[in-house]
């Protein structure tokens, strides 16, 4: 797997073009004072937890020493949750995560904390944080947290955090990774909700293979219908879903009451060609441990899960050689169009767009060359997923995107910031385990 951004790398908020490269932008100052805004909110967003805590602290305080006991100190400090509620219009539950989660960074993380109160992340990502350390057993696990995403938590999306910290608990606490998964997978679940304006959702819990298959399919599925169906991949995929599941999808998947409706044309229901992309160490394939693989993308999976998909019919293996950093060595090729096993090792490098803070799964975008064929290679080190509207922003005015190194790349935007993203290594940094050391000496004796 390698989900990347700026998160994985390192992001500049420094301007990043010469001078001379350089054109006016009028936008540049207030982009500046938006980004200072954003810092100054969420450094107040910490103070404000602090004081609701010692808010909570002083009404404990003061009820212990009027009542002379802690029970009523607890009450006291109970009711001061709803006195919170009631004076910032929260809910209670509201009032008591923030309260959680700011007492939890103070005494748990204290690299997250000081750069909460340095305005450098916000509650919301401190609460993506807090969630994935409350999960690890380990509490030399919980400073390893700390140290490792206080480097990265300020530049990425939450999603984009809460996949790193998946990733992170996955491989240190590799055997709690496969228990969490046994508990979710017994409460899988499908569930409707009645909406607005006579729509309606529907959710499907099931496990991540599953999901990603269903999701290519759909796609697939959607596409195959023509490029005369006037509809939107989205709205096909939406009747598609709901005409499979109804068995109607043999006589077509336009809506009653649509003005298309009297033209139908008939689904292929047969299986579409699906290809979900696992990476995953050779030594926990072979069962020597218990490192967990990742689906392209992000989603980290218990060795269980992929020894399964290993074992299933029509699995094909690619092997990828890595150097002692755990990324890819070169591949690179004749022509413009990278071939197959290029663009798959592109897309198992990028796992997404390679922009910021795109999450679009890299199968869905273009592989561009950097710097444009022919001048540029159609090689590893000049290929890089794009999504189709980051790969239009790469063509404007101001805009300017350096591979510096396979799978680091630099953005330049229109004002002048620089934003190095840095796509994470396909296996992790070579340190042997015990179970590789074990395979290396059975193969040397058998050789």
């Amino acid at each position: 797997m390698s989900s990347q951004h700026s998160a994985h790398g390192a992001s500049s908020a420094a301007r990043g073009l010469a001078a001379e490269d350089q054109w006016p932008d009028p936008a540049a100052g207030a982009l500046d004072r938006v980004v200072d805004a954003e810092r100054r909110r969420a450094a107040m967003e910490a103070e404000q937890a602090r004081l609701m805590d010692q808010v909570v602290e002083l009404r404990r305080l003061e009820a212990s020493r009027a009542a002379g006991g802690r029970a009523a100190g607890n009450i006291a400090a109970g009711f001061a949750v709803d006195e919170l509620a009631a004076a910032l219009a929260w809910t209670r539950r509201r009032v008591e995560a923030r309260l959680a989660s700011v007492r939890f960074v103070h005494h748990h993380l204290p690299q997250v904390w000081s750069g909460w109160q340095a305005g450098l992340v916000d509650a919301y990502r401190v609460d993506v944080v807090v969630g994935a350390a409350r999960l690890l057993v380990d509490p030399e696990h919980v400073r390893q947290l700390d140290d490792a995403v206080t480097a990265i938590m300020g530049e990425c999306t939450g999603g984009q955090l809460r996949r790193w910290c998946a990733r992170l608990l996955a491989r240190v606490e590799p055997g709690e990774a496969e228990r969490r998964h046994t508990i979710a997978f017994t409460d899988r679940m499908a569930a409707t909700a009645q909406g607005e304006d006579g729509m309606g959702s529907l959710w499907l819990t099931t496990s991540a293979v599953d999901l990603a298959a269903l999701d290519q399919r759909l796609t697939a599925l959607a596409r195959g219908l023509g490029a005369d169906d006037p509809r939107t991949v989205d709205q096909r995929r939406s009747d598609l879903a709901t005409d499979l599941l109804l068995g109607r999808a043999g006589a077509g998947t336009l809506r009653a009451g649509s003005p298309e409706a009297g033209r139908r044309r008939p689904v292929d229901d047969r299986t579409t060609g699906i290809r979900l992309v696992v990476t995953i160490p050779w030594t926990s394939l072979l069962g020597a441990d218990d490192a967990p693989g990742d689906l392209v993308g992000g989603t980290p999976l218990p060795a269980s899960v992929v020894r399964a998909l290993a074992d299933a019919p029509g699995t094909v293996f690619h092997r990828l050689l890595t150097d002692a950093r755990g990324q890819v060595l070169d591949v690179s090729q004749l022509g413009r169009f990278p071939d197959p096993p290029l663009r798959l090792a592109t897309q198992i490098r990028d796992g997404t767009c390679v922009f910021p803070t795109c999450s679009t799964p890299a199968e869905r975008c273009d592989c561009d060359h950097t710097v444009a064929h022919p001048d540029g290679p159609t090689c590893w080190c000049n290929l890089a997923c794009l999504c189709r509207r980051h790969h239009r922003l790469k063509q404007h005015r101001g805009v300017s995107l350096e591979q510096l190194s396979p799978g680091l790349l630099r953005w330049t935007l229109p004002s002048g910031r620089t934003y190095l993203v840095c796509s994470d290594p396909v296996a992790e940094p070579a340190v042997p385990s015990a179970g590789e050391a074990g395979l290396c000496a059975l193969l040397a004796l058998a050789a």
